[in-house]
């Protein structure tokens, strides 16, 4: 190795993010990953089915029922069955909920201007286009 190979640097990176979200998001009870769900679910208007959610997270059913259930608990989000299927499990959010989020969208943008610090935007728009090369090319 020549210390030079991406893998290990895109881990320290995603490890480091999630470290620093964490850190910040604690104020406010939640996780990274409790974050992101309450993000997809306010993509989707502020209600959408646990299913969408294990799509766009790319976790299993279990992972996103302990999720859900976290933040039922902490009023940030509520559940209920599904009008065209008694078998879909939809998920809403709180005003509490919809609090988070935006102190998680605060939390994102710092993390952002943290991550391009040093940056021309040119540069940055580069990088994205090459995160999102790399990220097609993993498929």
């Amino acid at each position: 190795m020549t210390g030079k190979e991406l893998g290990p640097r895109f881990k320290r990176i995603n490890e480091a993010l999630i470290h620093e979200a964490n850190q910040q998001l604690a104020t406010s009870g939640l996780t990274f990953s409790q974050a992101m769900l309450l993000t997809i679910v306010s993509r989707h208007d502020g209600v959408c089915s646990q299913c969408v959610i294990e799509r766009e997270l790319c976790i299993a059913h279990p992972t996103v029922t302990g999720l859900v259930k976290r933040l039922a608990v902490k009023g940030y989000v509520t559940t209920f069955v599904s009008d065209q299927d008694a078998r879909i499990k939809m998920v809403k959010i709180t005003p509490s909920g919809q609090d988070a989020i935006s102190h998680g969208e605060e939390c994102r943008a710092k993390a952002e201007r943290r991550l391009s610090k040093g940056m021309s935007q040119t540069e940055v728009e580069t990088l994205g286009r090459l995160l999102d090369i790399v990220s097609e090319n993993l498929k």
